[in-house]
């Protein structure tokens, strides 16, 4: 309860301001700043989006100049004298960044949206109809689709922001999917069976 709590005071707090990240390299983020765990800051940064989904990710401190709180306050790192003299990190920490971002917004997309009813239906009928056979069949035939994304989601995305977040969407669609077709088969053919034993 006390981490939903946090979640949702973090979530309203970035919707009202940000703090900010300066890297070593001087490339600048938005984020909500956490804490120091280890050797790492732990931040949460605004993704794209309707809504907007937000990201935890950690930092690693080496590479980190200063974090300059929406209240003025400035945080250092302890040890950020351990950067590489010569060093450029903002490319590797960019990277970084913009892969989690997209394809876990995907994920989320996925598992908050993605409308198993068609296939549940899918389901209940190969079960209905052609008992552990049909079900089995249907599966494999479920297992070789690839689900789509919708249109909406990918718009305005560039192509390496597209491919991560249609990455993250089809893995959520099929962990999603999966559980409800296997599930409605299941009825579908318990039915059957039961039409079968008693119909009769």
């Amino acid at each position: 309860m006390k981490r939903v709590l946090l979640w949702i005071l973090l979530t309203g707090s970035l919707a009202i301001g940000q703090d900010i990240l300066i890297l070593k390299a001087g490339t600048e983020y938005e984020v909500k700043f956490i804490e120091i765990q280890g050797g790492y800051a732990v931040v949460v940064i605004k993704g794209a989006g309707k809504p907007p989904q937000y990201i935890e990710q950690k930092i690693p401190l080496k590479l980190i100049d200063r974090i300059v709180l929406l209240d003025g306050t400035t945080v250092t790192p302890p040890d950020s004298s351990q950067v590489i003299p010569g060093e450029d990190s903002a490319p590797k920490l960019e990277q970084q960044v913009r892969e989690i971002d997209y394809f876990y917004e995907g994920l989320i997309a996925a598992e908050s949206n993605y409308d198993t009813g068609p296939v549940s239906i899918r389901g209940f009928t190969a079960g209905v109809l052609g008992g552990f056979i049909g079900w089995g069949i249907g599966a494999l035939i479920l297992h070789s689709l690839e689900p789509s994304v919708p249109s909406h989601y990918l718009r305005g995305l560039s192509t390496y922001q597209r491919r991560d977040f249609e990455e993250g969407y089809i893995k959520g669609a099929k962990e999603k999917r999966g559980p409800a077709f296997n599930g409605w088969a299941a009825a579908g053919t318990l039915l059957a069976a039961i039409f079968l034993v008693y119909g009769y």
